[in-house]
């Protein structure tokens, strides 16, 4: 009782000093945690998003693949003999390189042929 009435309130003033710096500090540790919480919410998303593309990626490649597979199958069943010579070429020069084709001077190459090219018939 002496030390309150010598004092004359200071007690008060430095709990009041010392809830404002706790509270301060509260709220400063409270805003690190909430950006570091939309951080990690931002990253997790994106590393979602990443892995449904690759595996979106992945899935359209494996199909690509299959129904290359599918068409090769299918033109190694084509009637061979109702064909002329210049399309059987075309058709065995599309599916002779598996690879892709280097990058090279468009004006080098020859012109292509087409379907409708008569050309040798039943040759």
């Amino acid at each position: 009782a002496f030390l309150i009435e010598c004092f004359k309130g200071d007690l008060h003033i430095g709990l009041q000093y010392l809830q404002e710096l706790f509270l301060t500090q509260k709220d400063t540790i409270l805003e690190q945690l909430h950006f570091e919480n939309r951080l990690l919410f931002g990253v997790y998303v994106t590393q979602i998003a990443v892995i449904f593309y690759m595996w979106l990626f992945r899935t359209s490649m494996h199909l690509l693949n299959d129904q290359a597979r599918r068409v090769k199958k299918f033109v190694d069943m084509l009637p061979v003999h109702l064909l002329s010579k210049a399309q059987i070429e075309l058709i065995v020069d599309f599916f002779a390189n598996q690879s892709l084709p280097d990058k090279e001077d468009p004006t080098d190459r020859p012109p292509k042929k087409s379907w409708t090219d008569k050309g040798d018939t039943n040759e």
